[in-house]
């Protein structure tokens, strides 16, 4: 009985270790994500700038495939219109026929070149 006491004990003891050992070993992630929220209407894409600062020339693109461009994405909320965004071919994206599965947003960044963020 004492023997697995002592096994329980040690290992108990172990756990412990690795867990003060290990913990903090994350960095932290440096700067700020830009955009916290995006939402998508019938008809519209809405953008939520929280980062502090003016973008500009932000590029977003729906489904990998349609383009628009923003000269200059404002602090807060910002709508676009579905129907604004076009292929490679000049085709417009078709709201209420086609759905939105993803959105990136491609950020010209002074500092590190262009970020995206995903959704």
């Amino acid at each position: 009985m004492r023997t697995n006491l002592r096994k329980y004990t040690l290992s108990l003891l172990l756990i412990v270790c690795l867990a003060v050992f290990t913990t903090g070993c994350i960095p932290v992630p440096s700067g700020t994500v830009p955009f916290t929220d995006i939402g998508v209407t019938k008809t519209n894409l809405i953008v939520q700038n929280r980062s502090g600062d003016v973008r500009y020339d932000v590029k977003i693109t729906v489904d990998d495939k349609y383009n628009y461009v923003v000269d200059v994405l404002s602090l807060g909320r910002s709508s676009f219109p579905l129907s604004e965004f076009v292929d490679d071919q000049g085709n417009r994206y078709a709201p209420g026929f086609l759905k939105v599965r993803n959105v990136t947003v491609y950020i010209a960044d002074e500092n590190e070149g262009t970020e995206y963020y995903r959704w």
